[in-house]
């Protein structure tokens, strides 16, 4: 099982990923909203791997989980995910505005709430 550390170092990761090659203004906003959505898994289980020592495999674990035990992150959480499932799965391609005005936004919410629960 992955440890507080280790997900917040793949969650960092990730973010380099999405900064290193500018997929924020690139037409890869595919790539960019899957690489934030799997930032935001990795913050969420670095939550749940400090306070409760659980790691989830599945999302189906893991949606109630964050639903029941970080409800002030559940919407946000719900809609990367969404929008990630959108861009992989139904070639969706989201535009920088789009994702400058809604992604991003919500992402860092809930990155900046989980982080302050693990202080």
């Amino acid at each position: 099982m992955p440890s507080q550390k280790q997900h917040l170092s793949q969650a960092s990761h990730n973010e380099k990923l999405v900064s290193n090659y500018k997929l924020l203004d690139s037409e890869f906003t595919d790539w960019a909203i899957t690489a934030l959505f799997y930032s935001a898994l990795h913050y969420v289980e670095a939550y749940f791997a400090k306070k409760y020592n659980w790691h989830h495999r599945k999302h189906e674990k893991r949606n109630p989980a964050i639903r029941r035990c970080l409800p002030h992150c559940y919407d946000d959480y719900k809609q990367l995910k969404y929008d990630s499932e959108e861009a992989r799965y139904k070639n969706r391609r989201f535009s920088t505005k789009e994702l400058g005005d809604n992604i991003v936004p919500d992402f860092e919410k809930l990155k900046a709430n989980i982080l302050r629960h693990l202080k």
